[in-house]
């Protein structure tokens, strides 16, 4: 492929102007991070949020859904409660980062022979269930080198 040298500037200030007329639109900033900035969650910060869309839940309709306004009016609980300048985009990852890894535990407690230790807080899983575990989910449920033989 031969590209003529006068063809490079003239693509370059193409998309120099496309992006000056969708920056005029509102709906792209070219010079700003495409995604949020990340924040650390401190714990109870966690738990208020995770609180919150419960108590939301408890009075909403049989066939809620949850959907961006949702997201939006815990941000702004978030926000009031803490101070901390979270969006709305934060507050959705953060809660499906929650759901994913209790879709994991609820996956391991539904399986026979696996329970829940209350005093150290942690899953507990047959010996069989042990051998079928990935590594990663070991790791995510707990289980602690003494606990589970690497084989």
């Amino acid at each position: 492929m031969i590209v003529c040298s006068l063809c490079i500037p003239v693509v370059v200030a193409s998309f120099l102007q496309l992006g000056k007329m969708v920056k005029k639109k509102g709906k792209l900033d070219v010079d700003g991070p495409i995604r949020a900035r990340t924040i650390t969650w401190e714990e109870d910060q966690t738990k208020f949020m995770l609180n919150w869309y419960i108590e939301y839940r408890k009075h909403q309709h049989a066939g809620f859904v949850w959907k961006k306004p949702h997201h939006a009016k815990c941000a702004d609980a978030l926000n009031k409660e803490f101070g901390m300048g979270v969006t709305i985009e934060q507050v959705n990852r953060h809660d499906r980062e929650y759901k994913d890894k209790w879709r994991i535990v609820e996956r391991a407690l539904s399986n026979s022979g696996n329970g829940f230790d209350a005093i150290r807080c942690k899953v507990t899983i047959s010996e069989s269930e042990k051998k079928k575990l990935k590594v990663c989910l070991i790791i995510l449920l707990g289980i602690t080198n003494t606990e589970f033989t690497w084989s």
